[in-house]
């Protein structure tokens, strides 16, 4: 064993797992200079040479040979080929989700020495792809067995675009397991494979299904957001399937909706009832058995009688009267026969929306889901552009990560007291949100990949990554044929630059004649007198006259 201060080193601990340390190249020199390491004699010549992060140390010495000792300040790994902290700087990046060219930036102001980003990007698509994709096939594997063996499965899907807007390069569609808490698939798509942006989230759904019952797992719940292309396929084509929507999607919307109504003139009222339609939806949901249409439809329009300040003889057999006590606090109503009355009955008892309420889950939402998209945006933000690999293994290590950490144990003190945190958000309308505070998270994941990638011995371990290089789509561009190459676009631009200025026309002479003529005609003043008003009774000036003198003009 070796201590070194609070440092315990156990022998035969691998590389990857040592402490590293930040050594000045002054500190370096000064070591080397004291003696010849295989001779001793003082003094000898010092030579360095940088390979990525390592530092390769040479000292010269006359009396036993010009290149008496060699020191390396890493070892080597991949079969000996390639400096291990170049290799693990690479995988630290991917699996933090940073980006190369910040970090390479913070090195170089920090005056450390590093690789350039092609060399990453080389360890990226070589080594760090592979492992990555090997793993996650023994991860999902092991998950669909659990899935085989278990009944009453509950499942939710959504979809997320790369980039903000309506012109998304990928789109990518997320099968979540409600009964397990993992993420079990997803599916990437470029926009040329389905002729636009707007289809791949129903394309993707489709092949997730696809993918879900070849492997054997049969889909009997699901719970996705209001998507009527997605609504359609399962009616049509999934038999088996019973679709519902999730509440959170259909409360926003709602609560959108409403919010835009309250700022027309006469609806403000509509504004003070946004919280109570959520709520009221909520409620809805949760306290009648899913699949019960009828009964949640008949409660959801008597939120419109609610709003009259009318509680009890519905006309909905199924529910007749509200569900609260009797006395309730003062509001402001909203009666029958207001213009805000009219535009919110529009707006919430319209077919669309309350089929959309009568299909509302109350067993299993998507929230999760959206938990993921958060996650994701941390190794996929959307204002950076990856490959298709790239974004495929970036949304491994998402899910990855969800997986282990989505039901993390609550934070406590010495004494057993729970952190809360508090929170005022706009959305909120400064309702105040009261969390739990999670236990830091963990990244087991990362330490099973890590042992991947330092135990492999020949690249023919990493030949996982091929079989997904062929299923990489064209490319976007290749759809315009008639694009001009390289060579020829460089030379139009160089024309272009130069080009001279274009001439003045009229010359500039004439022209500064003609802008100070103009010039002088905006400033005259105009000679122009406004016609003298006249009395329509009698035709004298208006100025100084009376009313009661005015002598009426005699009729000819």
């Amino acid at each position: 064993m070796v201590y070194n201060n609070n440092f315990r080193v156990e022998p035969g601990l691998p590389a990857d797992e040592e402490p590293k340390f930040i050594v000045f190249f002054s500190k370096l020199l000064a070591l080397f200079s004291l003696f010849c390491f295989t001779c001793k004699k003082s003094d000898p010549r010092v030579t360095m040479k940088q390979r990525g992060t390592m530092v390769i140390v040479k000292q010269h010495c006359t009396s036993c040979g010009e290149e008496s000792f060699e020191w390396k300040s890493q070892p080597m790994a991949l079969s000996g080929k390639y400096p291990a902290g170049n290799v693990l700087l690479s995988f630290a990046v991917l699996m933090a989700g940073a980006s190369i060219s910040k970090v390479l930036l913070v090195f170089k102001h920090m005056g450390l020495s590093a690789y350039s980003a092609r060399t990453f990007f080389f360890h990226q698509r070589n080594f760090l792809f592979p492992v990555v994709i090997s793993y996650w096939e023994r991860y999902q594997a092991d998950l669909l067995s659990k899935l085989k063996a278990m009944k009453d499965v509950v499942w939710s899907g959504d979809g997320r675009f790369d980039s903000m807007g309506h012109s998304a390069k990928f789109g990518a569609y997320t099968m979540f397991c409600n009964t397990l808490l993992k993420v079990i698939h997803f599916e990437i798509l470029q926009a040329n494979e389905t002729g636009g942006s707007s289809p791949m989230e129903l394309e993707g759904a489709k092949r997730s299904f696809n993918f879900l019952q070849t492997a054997g797992v049969a889909i009997k719940v699901f719970i996705s957001d209001r998507h009527r292309g997605i609504a359609k396929w399962i009616r049509e084509s999934q038999a088996g399937c019973s679709h519902f929507f999730d509440i959170w999607h259909v409360a926003r919307s709602i609560g959108k909706a409403m919010l835009k109504l309250g700022k027309e003139k006469g609806c403000e009222r509509i504004s003070d009832w946004v919280k109570g339609a959520r709520n009221h939806l909520y409620w809805c949901a949760m306290s009648t058995k899913q699949g019960f249409e009828e009964l949640i439809a008949a409660k959801w329009k008597s939120f419109m009688l609610h709003v009259t300040n009318k509680h009890d003889n519905h006309p909905f057999p199924l529910y007749q009267k509200c569900a609260h006590e009797a006395e309730i606090e003062n509001r402001r109503w909203i009666k029958t026969g207001m213009k805000a009355y009219d535009k919110l009955n529009n707006l919430l008892t319209n077919v669309r929306l309350v089929n959309g309420v009568k299909k509302l889950s109350a067993d299993a939402q998507t929230s999760c889901l959206e938990g993921f998209h958060s996650t994701l945006n941390h190794w996929h933000p959307k204002m950076v552009c990856f490959s298709w690999l790239g974004t495929f293994c970036r949304h491994i290590l998402a899910s990855l990560h969800l997986n282990e950490n989505v039901k993390r144990k609550k934070l406590t003190s010495e004494n057993g007291e729970e952190y809360y945190k508090v929170t005022y958000p706009k959305f909120k309308l400064g309702e105040e949100v009261v969390r739990e505070v999670d236990v830091p998270p963990t990244y087991d994941y990362v330490q099973q990949m890590k042992r991947d990638l330092f135990s492999v011995k020949s690249k023919s371990e990493l030949k996982k990554v091929t079989k997904y290089n062929a299923k990489v789509p064209t490319s976007l561009t290749s759809q315009f044929q008639n694009r001009v190459n390289k060579s020829d676009a460089v030379q139009n631009f160089r024309k272009r630059q130069e080009r001279q200025l274009t001439t003045l026309y009229p010359t500039g002479q004439e022209q500064e004649v003609l802008q100070s003529s103009t010039q002088t005609a905006i400033e005259a003043p105009t000679t122009k007198q406004r016609k003298q008003a006249k009395c329509r009774k009698c035709g004298h000036p208006m100025k100084g006259h009376k009313a009661s003198l005015c002598k009426k003009a005699p009729s000819l």
